[in-house]
């Protein structure tokens, strides 16, 4: 029978040989691809600016303290400062509009040229349109549509391209109607010659609209800017979602930019692919764009003056309709603005009045860590009991650590621990247990289970014996770096419709850890962003602000007791990997909503306590089984993670354009 056994085992492990040389296989590719980047414009310029940040302040260069200054200034303005000048302008150029190969001769952003393929690739020819175009007699339904058109002083000088765009749709049965927000003359002259030629074209002041007025021609609104302009095929899409998604009645898209170099509408950039309906990213700011379809009855059931601000808009509506899609195509191309702050404070306004009908004392911020977006914080409900629980096995200093963030730093107190101690023997750890359960007996308690490693069974186990009402499953390789992150994740975890809230974790060497988990990567799941510097902004600064993702890391996770219990808990099937997900995607199912807090952050040592499961070729193996378990029973979230979108990549956790 030993012998079976043996052979058994054996034969697992000459099964995953191959993956263990399949990992080595990868590391030469991740090596070859260090040497590409280290190759690369945009690794050059970090050196480069590098060596002038030396070159500025370094005392190697500059002897003189009485005269280090004056010797800075002067350097500037030599001829060698102001060729370094201007090598760091245009170095500084390339990096941020990646694309200007037609002015100075640099090559074009990479990512714009994958976003040249993806064009060829999706975006509709001309057979397809056509095949469209015959296909609307097939709908059910063919509402009108009545476009409202935002026209102001800024916007304005795109009247012609949206006009243009107008006469190429596929979908022809519309109404316009611009809202103007200006008193020019020339506004309001030229509009006048533009509806004398067509009577589905009308105008109206922005301060008159009635959203509940009954001269309103369409069933379906949509609401728009004149500095997007709508792609041929942007009212079919909407249509086609009306026949097929039930109840619908709010539609958004996704979009992307129109060269600012050029202003022409056949040069975009930039695409912005948006998650689904994501009630607390939208909170922090307007991913949902400037273009949406609203129906007629959702649209009445707001208050006119809310047109006056379109982000206070979407606010109102999305949160108010019946079923909110997401269109994942390119339906509009939007000219980008330059940084108007009286509109980041309007927005700023809108958001906290919003904020604050759903609680009086809710409130929003002005973003610290990114320019226009904001940071919507909630009241404590109640002072509620959290219990922390951290299973752990020896490794008395990393506890010890962890233990003492805890109770130093932490500006909330009401909070209990747990400690699972998994069959440590070493005597250190029983005696730095010993000391903390005796200096806080009452909010220390350390029990025992003496069972192979299974994160799932440890704290399933320990929910057991917490008082809390929400609980806080922590690794004790983490220290605390924001005082306040107990009850800011706790704010988060009160509403009604959040699962698990999570804080933004960093590596001892200040890059990032975790700011949240894409499913659609990596098969099961990755961290995006990971390694990179602890001040990167993200795709659309989704690193800086609060975001909807599929999932948190189970290193610091905090969920509602009555939630996770009502669930079942973790799934004891996961052992090692993919446990924390998989609770995060059951969540998903039952209607709840995984949140990411960006403002509070810990230190993760990540594997301090277990090691690295991949550096044995056992645990390689019972991690790929667990894998493959989770994959078989989330592949609907896995394929299709609602918080990323299909068009980015199955294999970059940057956010990347996915040409696969």
């Amino acid at each position: 029978m030993q012998d079976a056994e043996k052979n058994i085992e054996n034969n697992q492990i000459d099964k995953h040989e191959v993956d263990h040389t399949a990992l080595l296989n990868a590391v030469k590719i991740y090596e070859e691809r260090i040497k590409e980047i280290e190759g690369s414009v945009y690794w050059k310029a970090y050196l480069f600016f590098t060596k002038t940040k030396l070159i500025l302040t370094s005392d190697s260069y500059l002897k003189s303290d009485k005269w280090r200054f004056f010797q800075r200034i002067r350097f500037l303005f030599s001829r060698p400062g102001l060729l370094l000048i201007k090598k760091f302008s245009l170095q500084l150029f390339n990096l941020i509009f990646g694309k200007v190969n037609r002015i100075i001769g640099i090559k074009p952003s990479e990512n714009n040229q994958d976003y040249t393929l993806y064009k060829e690739k999706k975006f509709p020819r001309i057979s397809d349109l056509k095949a469209m175009r015959e296909n609307i007699i097939n709908f059910s339904k063919s509402p009108s549509l009545e476009l409202y058109v935002r026209v102001d002083n800024n916007n304005f000088k795109h009247l012609n391209d949206f006009l243009n765009a107008l006469e190429k749709q596929i979908y022809t049965k519309f109404n316009v109607c611009f809202l103007v927000n200006d008193n020019s003359n020339l506004i309001h002259y030229t509009l006048n010659k533009v509806i004398s030629r067509d009577e589905k074209y009308r105008a109206m002041a922005l301060a008159d609209l009635n959203t509940n007025s009954n001269s309103i021609l369409g069933e379906y609104i949509i609401f728009t800017d004149l500095a997007c302009v709508l792609a041929p095929s942007c009212f079919y899409e909407y249509i086609n979602s009306i026949n097929g998604v039930k109840l619908v009645d709010f539609i958004y898209s996704d979009n992307d930019f129109i060269n600012p170099l050029t202003e022409t509408t056949d040069q975009t950039e930039n695409p912005y692919f948006k998650p689904n309906w994501s009630p607390h990213t939208i909170l922090s700011r307007n991913y949902i764009g400037n273009t949406f379809l609203v129906s007629k009855t959702l649209w009445k059931t707001i208050d006119s003056i809310l047109v006056q601000n379109v982000y206070g808009l979407i606010l109102q509506l999305s949160n108010r309709a019946k079923k909110v899609h997401h269109i994942a195509k390119i339906l509009y191309h939007e000219f980008p603005e330059s940084i108007n702050f009286k509109k980041i404070l309007n927005n700023h306004s809108a958001l906290d009045a919003y904020l604050k009908s759903k609680n009086p004392s809710a409130f929003a911020k002005l973003s610290e860590e990114s320019l226009g977006s904001f940071e919507p914080h909630f009241p404590l409900k109640e002072n509620d009991l959290i219990s922390i629980i951290i299973p752990c096995r020896n490794k008395a200093n990393i506890l010890d650590s962890c233990l003492r963030s805890v109770f130093e730093k932490s500006s909330y107190q009401n909070f209990e621990i747990i400690i699972i101690d998994n069959g440590s023997t070493e005597k250190s750890f029983s005696s730095t247990v010993a000391q903390w359960e005796f200096n806080y007996p009452e909010k220390i308690r350390c029990l025992r289970l003496d069972i192979p490693f299974n994160y799932s069974i440890l704290n399933n186990t320990a929910v057991k014996y917490a008082n809390g009402e929400y609980l806080l499953f922590l690794n004790n390789d983490t220290e605390l770096i924001s005082e306040n992150l107990l009850e800011e994740l706790l704010k988060f975890a009160q509403l009604d419709n959040v699962g698990v809230v999570g804080p933004k974790l960093l590596y001892p060497n200040d890059t990032l850890q975790h700011v949240g988990i894409v499913l659609s990567v990596d098969e099961s799941g990755t961290h995006v962003y990971s390694g990179s510097h602890k001040d990167t902004a993200g795709y659309f600064n989704n690193t800086n602000c609060v975001t909807n993702y599929a999932a948190m890391t189970g290193a610091c996770m905090m969920v509602k007791k009555e939630r996770f219990e009502a669930i079942g808990g973790f799934d004891e099937h996961l052992a090692i990997d993919c446990n924390d997900v998989e609770l995060c995607c059951r969540l998903i199912s039952h209607g709840y909503f995984n949140v990411y807090v960006p403002w509070v952050k810990m230190y993760h040592y990540e594997c301090l306590t277990r090691g690295n499961p991949i550096l044995s070729k056992k645990s390689m193996a019972n991690q790929n089984l667990e894998k493959n378990y989770f994959i078989e029973k989330w592949s609907d979230i896995i394929n299709d993670d609602p918080f990323y979108n299909i068009n980015l990549s199955r294999t970059s956790k940057y956010f990347e354009i996915g040409n696969e």
